[in-house]
C-alpha cells in the first residue's frame, strides 16, 4: 500500500513539476520544494524496484532448473551491436511473454538468465502474466498488446551484475515509470564462437496516469474528459519514427560509455555507407523449389565474407610490416625501398575495395541464369511427385494438347496436374495464361504454343486429365 502511494505520489508531482526537469531544477527556484518531494518518491520507487524481482507464480515450476550462469570471461570484441523496436498484435502477448522469460512451453531453453518486471498496476502485481493475458483479452482486435525493444548488451561487460546494471539504466532512461513492462536478458551463443548476450524491453503503450483500474477498465478507450471513467490512455509518441531514433541515440550513448571506461573501441548506430549490407537470407522452405533462390543468396553472403576476411588479412599484414620497417631498417634507402613496396601493397589493397564493391553489386544481381532456374525447379517438381507416387507422363502437346486434372503441387516456373491413374503431366508456366493453385480443378488448353487455364471446380463433372 505504501508503494502504491509513494507511486501515486511521483505521478502527481511529475506532472506539476513538468516544466522543471531535474537536471536543472536549482534554476527554478518557485518549484524547488516541489521538486524535493518528487526526487524522494523516485528514489523510494528505485529501492522498491531494485529489492523486489517478481516472476509468474502461474510458471514457478517451469524455473526449477537453474537457467545457465551469464557469460563471466571478457571477449576480445564486442558483438554486432543491434538496438530494434517491435511490436505485436493483440493476442500474442501472452506467447512473446512467455518466450522472453523462457516459460511454458518454451521452459527447456538455457538461454534465459535474468527477467525482471516493474510498473505493474495493482491487479498484475503478483502475477505479471495476468497483464499480458488481460491485454490480449481487452486490447481491440486489430490493435497492440505490447511494443518491444530488442537491445545487444556489450560483451566487455563480463559479469551478471553489469549487464543487469546496462540493461536496467537503458530501461529507466527510455521509459522511466510511465509504462509496465517485462525485462528479460537472454545469454546464447554467437556465430563467432563467443557471446550473444541481449536484452528484450517488452512493455505496454498505455502510460500510467496514478488512477487505479482493473484489468477490463485498464486497457479501455481513454476518456480525456473524465480519465477515471476511462482507459490508460496510450502514448501516441511511441509510434513515431522519432521513438525508434531516440532509443538506437540512447543506446549508442550508453553502450559507448561503458566501452569508453574499458577502453574498448566505440560503436555507432548510423548505417555505414561505404560497407555494402548482406542480402537478407530468410527462412528455408519444405516446399519443392523454394529453396533455390535462398541458396544463391547464402553463396553471395559467403562470397561477402571471404571477401572481407581477405581484405581484413592484407591490412593485418600491412600493420606487421609497418612495424618491422620502424624497428628494424635504419638505412634511408632500405627504408624507402620499404616504403614503396608499402604503397604498392597499399594500392593493391585499394583495388581489391574497389574490386570487393563491383563483385558484391553483380554477385547480388548474377545469382542463377532463368534456364538453369528451370531447370532445378523441374527436377525438384519431377522428386517430389516420386515421393507422392506419381509418374510423370509424356511431354506436354504444346500445339493442341487439352488436360483437365486437380493442381498437385506448384512452384515458380512449374505446374504439376494430376493425369488419372497415377500419373501427371508437368506444365511450363511462362507458357500458360490465368490463376491457379494447389488442390484447384482446372482445364489447361493449348493452341500454338500457349496455353489457358479455365477454372473446374464449381462444374459438376469433372473430366480425367487426359491429352485430346
Amino acid at each position: 500500500m505504501r508503494f502504491k502511494l509513494v507511486q501515486a505520489l511521483y505521478f502527481l508531482f511529475d506532472r506539476l513539476c513538468h516544466v522543471c526537469p531535474d537536471s536543472v531544477v536549482s534554476q527554478y527556484c518557485q518549484f524547488k520544494p516541489l521538486s524535493v518531494v518528487r526526487a524522494g518518491c523516485y528514489l523510494l520507487l528505485r529501492r522498491k524496484r531494485s529489492a523486489v524481482t517478481r516472476f509468474s507464480a502461474r510458471n514457478d515450476a517451469a524455473r526449477a532448473k537453474a537457467p545457465a550462469p551469464l557469460q563471466t570471461q571478457p571477449c576480445a570484441l564486442m558483438a554486432i551491436p543491434h538496438c530494434s523496436v517491435k511490436t505485436g498484435r493483440a493476442g500474442k502477448g501472452v506467447s512473446h511473454a512467455l518466450y522472453v522469460q523462457g516459460l511454458g512451453r518454451y521452459g527447456e531453453r538455457s538461454d534465459v538468465v535474468h527477467v525482471e518486471h516493474d510498473n505493474m498496476p495493482a491487479f498484475a502485481v503478483v502475477d505479471p502474466m495476468e497483464f499480458w493475458a488481460a491485454a490480449d483479452a481487452n486490447e481491440r482486435a486489430n490493435g497492440r498488446s505490447y511494443r518491444e525493444v530488442e537491445f545487444a548488451i556489450p560483451r566487455e561487460l563480463a559479469t551478471a551484475k553489469e549487464q543487469i546494471k546496462f540493461a536496467r539504466n537503458f530501461t529507466d532512461r527510455l521509459i522511466s515509470f510511465n509504462h509496465a513492462y517485462t525485462l528479460a536478458i537472454h545469454d546464447a551463443k554467437a556465430a563467432d564462437g563467443g557471446r550473444n548476450v541481449h536484452g528484450h524491453l517488452m512493455f505496454t503503450e498505455r502510460k500510467h496516469d496514478a488512477i487505479e483500474r482493473d484489468a477490463q477498465q485498464f486497457f479501455k478507450r481513454a476518456n480525456p474528459k473524465k480519465p477515471e471513467k476511462g482507459g490508460a490512455a496510450k502514448d501516441r509518441a511511441l509510434n513515431s519514427r522519432e521513438f525508434v531514433k531516440t532509443a538506437r541515440a540512447l543506446y549508442e550513448d550508453l553502450a559507448n560509455r561503458e566501452l569508453a571506461v574499458r577502453g574498448a573501441e566505440r560503436i555507432s548506430m548510423a548505417r555505414n555507407e561505404d560497407r555494402e549490407p548482406e542480402p537478407k537470407l530468410g527462412p528455408r522452405h519444405p516446399r519443392a523449389g523454394q529453396d533455390l533462390r535462398r541458396e544463391a543468396r547464402l553463396e553471395v553472403i559467403q562470397n561477402m565474407r571471404a571477401a572481407r576476411a581477405e581484405l581484413k588479412a592484407l591490412g593485418q599484414n600491412q600493420g606487421k610490416l609497418e612495424s618491422q620497417i620502424l624497428e628494424l631498417n635504419t638505412d634511408l634507402a632500405a627504408a624507402l625501398a620499404e616504403r614503396e613496396a608499402l604503397r604498392a601493397k597499399e594500392a593493391k589493397r585499394h583495388q581489391v575495395e574497389k574490386a570487393l564493391l563491383a563483385a558484391e553489386k553483380v554477385e547480388k544481381l548474377a545469382i542463377l541464369s532463368l534456364a538453369e532456374l528451370k531447370a532445378h525447379s523441374y527436377a525438384a517438381v519431377v522428386k517430389e511427385l516420386k515421393n507422392q507416387k506419381y509418374e510423370t507422363s509424356q511431354e506436354v502437346n504444346t500445339a493442341h494438347g487439352r488436360y483437365t486434372g486437380t493442381v498437385i503441387l506448384m512452384t515458380d516456373f512449374h505446374i504439376a496436374q494430376n493425369a488419372g491413374r497415377q500419373l501427371s503431366v508437368v506444365h511450363d508456366r511462362t507458357q500458360l495464361q490465368g490463376e491457379a493453385k494447389e488442390g484447384q480443378n482446372i482445364t489447361i488448353q493449348y493452341a500454338s504454343g500457349r496455353g489457358q487455364i479455365t477454372d473446374r471446380s464449381n462444374e459438376r463433372g469433372k473430366d480425367r486429365g487426359r491429352s485430346r
